[in-house]
């Protein structure tokens, strides 16, 4: 009887275990980069009006930004977090930033991979995990890539983040990594003038092609712990 009930919460652990995560944090713009950026809208005073109207809403600059990862959709939380089913080991990932994918269909709703938007500008960079030969140290090495000439966007070890190039800073280099089954990939800088509301509405459209990120949560002693599930 004592085996069975072994037996039981194994089978039982094993059903509700959550497995490992791809996750990042969107960042706002320091004050100071915020500062050289809108000096360099002085020589246009109508940008600077502009953006002074865009400000007016105030609102939170790393909420609300989506991004798609191996068929997931997910948008970031309050404190600038996104998080997806981890589906690739520690090679490396491609990160696009563009405000607009087109799905190309194979069958029915089933989507062959994304292509880029004419006319919609893009970035690209290349996440590498790497572990230094003398420190033994893993680190993050962040590299601008090329945009795909075709427009075409790889189906699998491409995280899309949907948003304009300019409003999206990625910074270069290398950065310390956690020793972790995760992955957690450096903080990715967001400036104000994201429009979430648009993107939202374009997203709306074509959300019956992507999984949903479903939410678990776990009470622990002194707070609630999130796991991810399909």
């Amino acid at each position: 009887m004592k085996q069975k009930s072994v037996l039981f919460l194994l089978l039982l652990a094993s059903e509700i275990s959550a497995g490992h995560i791809l996750t990042f944090f969107f960042v706002p713009f320091s004050n100071e980069d915020s500062a050289r950026h809108m000096a360099n809208k002085f020589k246009k005073p109508h940008a600077v009006a502009k953006r002074s109207l865009l400000n007016l809403g105030g609102g939170n600059p790393i909420e609300g930004i989506f991004s798609t990862y191996y068929g997931f959709l997910n948008v970031s939380d309050s404190i600038g977090q996104t998080s997806f089913p981890l589906r690739q080991s520690k090679k490396p990932l491609t990160v696009i930033t563009t405000q607009k994918i087109s799905p190309i269909m194979m069958f029915n709703n089933t989507v062959s991979h994304w292509e880029l938007v004419p006319g919609s500008p893009a970035a690209a960079y290349t996440f590498a995990f790497k572990e230094d030969k003398e420190t033994k140290l893993s680190l993050w090495e962040v590299s601008q890539a090329a945009v795909p000439e075709n427009g075409q966007i790889p189906p699998t070890d491409t995280l899309i983040i949907l948003a304009k190039p300019k409003n999206i800073y990625v910074p270069l280099g290398a950065t310390l990594a956690a020793q972790d089954a995760n992955l957690k990939l450096p903080n990715i800088l967001a400036r104000r003038g994201i429009n979430t509301v648009r993107n939202a509405l374009f997203m709306l459209n074509i959300s019956f092609l992507f999984r949903p990120v479903d939410l678990l949560y776990k009470k622990e002693k002194t707070r609630y712990g999130t796991l991810l599930a399909e």
